[in-house]
């Protein structure tokens, strides 16, 4: 049976107090810390790729639904009225203060 001195003194020991660095418990608690930060590092990472994930999908429906109805072939030829019925959509539903600018080019490569 151990005295209880010898309880306090290992106790203490356990818990840090004594003056030596290499404590179990304080190298424990920097481990921990490092698993944590790590771990969180891992958590923001996936979280960044899903938020990337959903714009790139949400931009998808939009450019299928929206965008991809006014792309006609009058557009493709340059005419006057399908231009400026793509211009008005693309003024409402496109631009705002993360799109200035808007080029749409034909097959052949030539912007339309």
């Amino acid at each position: 049976m151990f005295s209880s001195r010898s309880r306090l003194e290992t106790a203490a020991w356990f818990c840090g107090s004594s003056r030596a660095d290499w404590s179990p418990i304080r190298w424990t608690r920097r481990r921990s810390s490092r698993r944590n930060c790590a771990r969180s590092n891992r958590a923001r990472r996936l979280a960044e790729r899903e938020a990337v994930n959903d714009a790139d999908n949400i931009a998808d429906v939009f450019a299928e639904s929206v965008i991809r109805p006014q792309l006609t072939h009058r557009l493709a030829a340059g005419e006057e009225e399908a231009r400026e019925s793509f211009d008005s959509l693309v003024r409402a539903h496109v631009l705002g203060p993360s799109v200035v600018h808007v080029k749409l080019w034909a097959p052949d490569g030539s912007v339309i």
